[in-house]
């Protein structure tokens, strides 16, 4: 279960991640990039 949340998860951040890239939004590649560690050290 914990396998399914990271990679649904994992997948939102993604796409958050190439809209600020298309937009070049800085802060919002930083705040994505942190959600995803976030994310994966609460999964391990």
């Amino acid at each position: 279960m914990a396998i399914k949340n990271l990679d649904n998860n994992t997948n939102e951040i993604r796409a958050q991640i190439t809209e600020a890239l298309k937009e070049d939004n800085e802060g919002a590649i930083t705040e994505a990039l942190v959600r995803m560690a976030e994310n994966i050290q609460s999964n391990i």
